[in-house]
């Protein structure tokens, strides 16, 4: 099954609206977006993760 947020549909028109320079700004825009969330993610896991802290090998 595949889920589609109530605000996808709109977002995708609005992106397939947009031509040449304008549609290259907001890719890039989204694109910088999805990677901070990733860094943040990745960031809250670290934190999370306390086993083995300051413990020798």
């Amino acid at each position: 099954m595949i889920l589609i947020e109530a605000s996808s549909i709109p977002a995708y028109d609005y992106l397939q609206s947009l031509s040449g320079v304008d549609y290259f700004l907001e890719e890039m825009r989204i694109s910088s977006q999805r990677i901070r969330c990733v860094n943040l993610w990745q960031d809250i896991g670290s934190f999370g993760n306390i086993e083995g802290l300051g413990e020798e090998g």
